[in-house]
């Protein structure tokens, strides 16, 4: 992807509090960032930042809510959300506002932008990445591994999800450690919209030794098998609940009144709820 022109200046809103927001490239490629803030009684949209690998470089100045959204791409990969819409111009550096009107036939598109949710906090950074796995002798680009601890004799283990470029993916459950064990038995899907969704285990296991320092650390991982219909159908409605291992019955919870994850019985604890779906839809995009 080929942009004409790039912005590279500092945005400032004065008369405000301090803060900064930071963009980071931690892929391979060269990435063009777009953000969307607040100034004054409207919302502007400004792009593009490029930032080459390994850059990181402050793009927004003094910020004034707790909200922002960003859009990003790349020559082979889009980050985009469903947080927020905005008028963006596919090639040329823009400025847009909402309080105005833009059109195909002037050159723009409109995209969905991921929010950044800032909290208190006065400096926040994005870090745009990108993760891989191994399965047997493929490679598949794959989402951050997901720590979940677990609160019974099982060491603790990691839940990734793979892109397999048929809009389909692999659930692994990666246990990592000397005395790692392998996830058994079928597992049950929870979604938000009070459906359910049965993965079957069908022994398709697997194991990695990495080299770290003087030590090689085990990883096993327990693979299932997700549709693309059943993908879909997580981008819609997050994971609500999770239950593995039909002959022990531990499971996960997710208390959607307090906002936290509580045990029932023996299974997992998480303090912030997951995003499934914006981590799926950013992985197949």
């Amino acid at each position: 992807m080929k942009y004409l022109y790039f912005l590279s200046t500092l945005i400032f809103i004065t008369n405000y509090s301090f803060g900064q927001l930071i963009f980071e490239n931690n892929t391979s490629e060269d990435i063009y960032v777009v953000i969307q803030y607040p100034k004054e009684n409207e919302w502007i949209t400004s792009g593009w930042y490029k930032f080459t690998p390994g850059e990181e470089r402050n793009v927004l100045n003094n910020l004034t809510n707790r909200y922002y959204y960003y859009y990003v791409t790349s020559d082979s990969k889009i980050w985009s959300g469903t947080d927020s819409y905005s008028w963006i111009h596919p090639t040329n550096a823009f400025y847009t506002s909402n309080k105005e009107i833009y059109t195909a036939a002037q050159g723009y598109k409109k995209v969905g932008l991921k929010i950044i949710d800032r909290g208190s906090n006065e400096k926040y950074t994005v870090s745009i990445e990108r993760h891989y796995i191994f399965l047997g002798d493929k490679k598949y680009e794959c989402t951050k591994a997901i720590s979940f601890p677990c609160s019974n004799s099982l060491e603790d283990f990691d839940l990734i999800f793979t892109n397999n470029k048929d809009g389909s993916s692999y659930l692994v459950f990666q246990s990592i450690g000397p005395f790692s064990e392998f996830l058994t038995g079928n597992i049950t899907l929870f979604l938000d919209d009070e459906s359910t969704i049965k993965l079957f285990d069908k022994n398709i296991r697997d194991s990695y030794n990495e080299r770290s320092g003087n030590w090689d650390i085990k990883k096993k991982y327990s693979v299932y098998y997700l549709t693309s219909s059943e993908v879909n159908r997580i981008k819609k409605s997050n994971i609500a609940s999770m239950r593995y291992n039909d002959n022990y019955d531990y499971q996960w919870v997710y208390n959607k009144a307090c906002g936290y994850n509580q045990q029932f019985g023996k299974g997992w604890r998480h303090e912030e709820r997951v995003q499934f779906n914006s981590i799926l839809s950013d992985l197949h995009n």
